[in-house]
């Protein structure tokens, strides 16, 4: 697959989560707003030679390699790591705990506690 469509890919997922936040579905935005982070790393991968890197299996085997290859290496900023970290978070509480939070509390910048 090439970067062009890695990035196609993740500015659908983007756009797909702005609508959805819009109509006030915050599971389904969380959840979309995860993959077009995921297609993002998976295009930068790419971009700087990693494509085997782009295809990990797991989710958490992309996140390794995102910061593997392109945080470790100061290619972007550590921030992305916690980012990305947090936005797949956020993606299993709405995809698979059965609660729900706010708008503000699934998109607000400070980390949040996924204890119960």
């Amino acid at each position: 697959m090439k970067i062009d469509e890695f990035v196609r890919r993740s500015r659908r997922n983007l756009e797909a989560a702005n609508l959805l936040m819009k109509a006030a579905d915050a599971d389904s935005a969380c959840n979309r707003a995860y993959y077009a982070m995921r297609e993002a790393a998976r295009a930068a991968l790419c971009f700087v030679g990693e494509e085997e890197a782009a295809f990990a299996k797991t989710h958490s085997g992309l996140m390794t390699q995102f910061n593997l290859h392109l945080i470790k290496p100061g290619l972007l900023p550590a921030d992305l790591s916690a980012q990305f970290s947090l936005a797949s978070k956020r993606r299993m509480v709405a995809d698979y705990d059965g609660w729900s939070l706010t708008m503000k509390e699934r998109f607000c910048q400070k980390k949040m506690s996924w204890s119960s």
